[in-house]
């Protein structure tokens, strides 16, 4: 507890959204305008650009229906690239393999508004 009697935050390991140090690599990999030629817009043309829950074109994101984002970073990274894992050149490497499995392996996605895509990641909000 802190001085003041909050709760402490917590950071890491320690913390219960924790995805093993992944995330400074999915903000570069989701940036990228390669992910959403090659494996978004593929869905959200399928899906017809309407969320799949409740048909709403507004605020579309592209859901991973199987495995996450965060599974998928980790079935890609070696061991070198978590040492490196403060290099921008390393974080681009991983996303040249992150992109290359959406779409060797037909990852699978849904469409969704933002709000259904709130249902499935509460903690996150998009």
């Amino acid at each position: 507890m802190r001085k003041d009697g909050t709760i402490p935050t917590l950071y890491r390991e320690k913390s219960s959204q924790w995805k093993g140090g992944v995330s400074s690599v999915q903000i570069v990999a989701r940036n990228d305008n390669r992910l959403y030629e090659q494996w978004k817009y593929p869905i959200l043309v399928r899906d017809g650009f309407k969320c799949t829950k409740c048909n709403n074109t507004a605020g579309l994101h592209v859901h991973h229906d199987g495995e996450t984002f965060s599974e998928i970073i980790k079935k890609v990274m070696t061991i070198d690239d978590y040492e490196k894992i403060d290099n921008f050149e390393v974080k681009k490497t991983i996303t040249d393999k992150i992109i290359e499995y959406h779409v060797k392996n037909n990852v699978s996605g849904t469409t969704l508004c933002k709000d259904c895509h709130n249902n499935f990641h509460p903690s996150l909000n998009f």
